[in-house]
């Protein structure tokens, strides 16, 4: 009965170092900024610019936060794309947006919106303004005579090439770490899910074929459940705030908490002494 009880109470201690991460998740809460070099930019057709920017914690506790284009679909179609050199950190963190105009993208005004999501997510949008405007074309003449046209009123704010070269090489090129999107930011945490998944299945499988009585089974599916849950919540918790994962986690939490509640009160560990 001792050795029993030994191991319900080792048990136990590791159902409560599977819950401790959730109870520092959630302290990690917060709200964040995010302040840009420029808010508006000129851009001409078929070129890039680089502008600076900088996630700030504004409130709470640093925690997993991706940093995203809210109208990336709609700037797209224009064609205009965004590329993040850091999308995803702990705030405070900083990096530099990549702004491209294809050759036949809409020339005039267009909004591109920033916004912070997961668990320090941004109090407001934050909006750079990209005025695209026509490329420069330049002729040389019999005479050797080089002549630019400009084919925009607002061209003359262009970024030219030695500009744009010199803020890329500013950016170096470089995330410190981190990967350029969050997809691949999120591949490589599903990966380590799915590794930690079969992990727990692996060990919880071969206890159960070692161990004897219902209760005892009941206790090792409920903290498999627990580890396994904990493992999803993470993982959609530093994936940006993946509501579903986070809800499915907490749905085997709960579940294998109440597993191991029947498992316990099977074997009798409930019973008040007279």
């Amino acid at each position: 009965m001792n050795g029993r009880r030994s191991v319900r109470g080792l048990i136990g201690l590791f159902a409560l170092m599977a819950i401790m991460p959730l109870a520092l998740a959630a302290n990690g809460y917060g709200t964040s900024s995010i302040s840009v070099s420029q808010s508006t930019v000129a851009i001409g057709q078929g070129s890039s610019i680089n502008v600076n920017y900088s996630v700030n914690l504004a409130t709470g506790n640093t925690w997993g936060t991706n940093l995203v284009i809210v109208n990336e679909t709609a700037l797209a179609a224009q064609g205009i794309t965004v590329t993040i050199s850091k999308s995803y950190g702990d705030p405070t963190y900083s990096g530099y947006l990549i702004i491209s105009a294809s050759s036949t993208a809409t020339q005039g005004s267009h909004d591109l919106v920033l916004q912070a999501t997961g668990d320090d997510p941004s109090t407001s949008n934050t909006t750079i303004v990209v005025n695209v405007v026509k490329m420069l074309i330049t002729t040389t003449n019999q005479t050797n005579a080089t002549t630019t046209a400009v084919a925009s009123s607002v061209a003359t704010t262009s970024v030219p090439p030695a500009t744009t070269t010199t803020a890329q090489n500013t950016g170096g090129g470089q995330n410190n770490g981190y990967t350029t999107t969050a997809s691949n930011q999120a591949g490589g945490l599903a990966l380590e899910l799915g590794a930690w998944i079969l992990l727990i299945l692996i060990i919880a499988a071969f206890c159960l074929m070692k161990m004897n009585g219902l209760s005892t089974k009941l206790d090792i599916i409920g903290i498999a459940l627990i580890l396994i849950g904990t493992g999803v919540w993470l993982y959609g918790d530093y994936s940006g705030g993946l509501m579903t994962y986070i809800w499915a986690g907490v749905a085997a939490i709960l579940l294998g908490t109440l597993v191991w509640i029947i498992g316990n009160w099977k074997a009798g560990a409930f019973v008040m002494k007279k």
